[in-house]
């Protein structure tokens, strides 16, 4: 792939949001050494010249689904974790968010 296209298929991504396995790799980036279930993970920029994206999504706690947000960012070709509750930051507790 040319540098061209690697441009482009970067900047199609960027404006796509994170996928699944991006979202899930910054939450474990974020939150090392925990079991981390996610689902239902959507993403949205909150204005179109925004860089960064708000996401909701479910993490598994226990034998129970709760409901999160979380913001992330494209920094450098790797998805990061800017905001949103982790168990490692809530004591093992996300519902805390």
């Amino acid at each position: 792939m040319n540098n061209i296209a690697l441009i482009a298929a970067l900047a199609a991504a960027a404006q796509a949001g994170p996928t699944p396995a991006q979202f899930n790799h910054a939450l474990n980036a974020q939150c090392p050494g925990h079991r981390l279930v996610t689902r239902n993970i959507s993403c949205t920029k909150p204005d179109p010249d925004a860089v960064e994206y708000r996401c909701t999504y479910q993490l598994q706690t226990g034998s129970r689904w709760t409901p999160q947000t979380a913001t992330l960012t494209l920094s450098e070709h790797e998805w990061v974790w800017m905001d949103g509750a982790t168990p490692c930051d809530t004591g093992d507790d996300p519902s805390l968010n």
